[in-house]
């Protein structure tokens, strides 16, 4: 089974750095985007499973980048959780935004954005353990 490829959309080198890090630890593949151009070119050549981004990036802002995603019927479904400073962020946390699966803190907690991107990568998989009809 091929690794799932995750999206690290963020201007902050340090950040990028250490959650792909982390997720390559847990299996994951990572591509990383230092701004938002950056992260719509990879989604549209590369189709990650999900996407982490950050909202506040130089060329094009996470906002744009997600505004796109979800005008494009190709890129839509791909899950994302947006992962911003709380002066940042445009929403209270645990509030939905309308395409966003999850809205994560910076700084992150690493056990909640391996949880974060399971969860998404899971949902892009289907149902892991579908109920099997003869109970």
């Amino acid at each position: 089974m091929s690794k799932k490829q995750i999206l690290v959309a963020d201007d902050e080198y340090p950040i990028t750095r250490s959650i792909s890090r982390l997720l390559e630890s847990a299996g994951f593949q990572c591509l990383l985007a230092a701004n938002g151009e950056e992260a719509l070119r990879l989604v549209r050549t590369q189709r990650p499973s999900a996407i982490l981004l950050d909202l506040d990036m130089p060329v094009m802002s996470g906002t744009e980048v997600l505004r796109l995603l979800r005008e494009d019927p190709e890129l839509r479904e791909i899950p994302v959780c947006i992962l911003s400073a709380l002066s940042q962020c445009c929403c209270r946390l645990g509030e939905p935004i309308e395409g966003v699966q999850r809205v994560l803190p910076k700084p992150y907690d690493p056990v909640e954005l391996l949880e974060a991107v399971r969860e998404m990568v899971e949902e892009d998989l289907g149902d892991p353990d579908p109920p099997d009809p003869a109970q």
